[in-house]
């Protein structure tokens, strides 16, 4: 789809005539997060080079990286508006991103016929989003660090780094920790740690006991396994996790009869598992739903109990036991 950037302009008065209306009321948060476009699903992508001034609110990554920086992308749910000094450019990314399951809007002029107001400096808008479990929590995250299992191009973590965590990230696959680390330094933030581990073998807590020995944090404010699932680290998380830390936890779930999982078996929670990973923790959410591609999922978050001082013991050097 193409449109005119008189589109985007007559947006913009829609939603500053909305905000003059609404002004005694107290703001959405999708206001709050991007105050310049309100409650608009969309996002802007700039794929200009030199992309000096923008657009409000948009974020720029040229044509031509597109490709690599795929996980800098919003998720595939959110419309996406391509803009361009070269209309035709604007058109090409867009083709780009609906050949892999993006839904886009080339705008057919040139950025620089934009009427205004325009912003200095390049477009460095935070286009990608966390997962919204940890995005809804985060705020209850006691200080410390965190880490993330299964973090894949570390959108969670750089997200909790963003928010003023040491952010730990562990992934067995190498290139997916690089994206992790450059999508980091893309926003101002680094992962404080990488490990590079295969958490579904035998014997995953051991390498990560060893991994973290006298190099990583004793214990974690939060841990997390968002779309991904070991139940061979469930021991060491209770073990790892600071008392009043949060562990978050989204998985997948077996399918309802008569339809068949795409997942290994393995990685698929059954339906109320969850709630018996650490029976004697606070459950602060047992939820069940869908993702935008139709995948059932549980979600849980667990706070572990608090200590009171006297009770506090220090991690001893692991020696390949795992449990709390």
């Amino acid at each position: 789809m193409v449109v005119p950037i008189a589109s985007m302009e007559w947006l913009l008065h829609v939603h500053r005539a909305l905000v003059r209306l609404n002004a005694s009321r107290p703001q959405s948060a999708a206001t709050q997060e991007n105050p310049f476009w309100g409650k608009y699903p969309f996002r802007l992508l700039d794929t200009r080079t030199m992309a000096v001034p923008h657009v409000p609110a948009s974020g720029g990554i040229p044509s031509a990286a597109l490709s690599k920086w795929q996980h800098a992308l919003p998720p595939r749910h959110r419309p996406v508006l391509v803009l361009s000094s070269d209309p035709n450019e604007a058109r090409a990314a867009a083709s780009f991103m609906t050949s892999r399951g993006w839904t886009t809007i080339a705008i057919g002029d040139p950025v620089s016929t934009w009427p205004g107001p325009w912003a200095p400096g390049p477009p460095t808008a935070r286009l990608w989003e966390p997962s919204p479990l940890v995005r809804r929590w985060a705020h209850r995250i006691p200080p410390g660090p965190v880490l993330d299992l299964g973090a894949g191009a570390g959108r969670d973590a750089v997200y909790l780094a963003l928010r003023g965590h040491a952010a730990y990230a562990v992934d067995r696959l190498p290139d997916a920790l690089d994206r992790a680390a450059a999508l980091a330094r893309r926003h101002g933030v680094c992962l404080t740690g990488r490990g590079c581990l295969d958490l579904d073998r035998r014997g995953a807590p051991e390498d990560l006991a060893r991994a973290f020995q006298g190099t990583w944090p004793a214990r974690f404010a939060a841990i997390l396994m968002v779309r991904y699932l070991s139940r061979r680290c469930l021991e060491w998380i209770a073990d790892r996790l600071q008392p009043g830390g949060l562990f978050l936890l989204e998985a997948f779930v077996r399918p309802p009869s008569g339809e068949s999982p795409i997942r290994p078996r393995a990685r698929l929670l059954e339906h109320g598992e969850a709630c018996n990973f650490f029976p004697d923790w606070k459950l602060l959410e047992h939820s069940a739903g869908r993702l935008p591609t139709g995948e059932p999922v549980a979600r849980l978050v667990a706070q572990r109990p608090a200590m009171r001082h006297s009770q506090w013991q220090p991690l001893v050097p692991h020696s390949g036991r795992t449990g709390p």
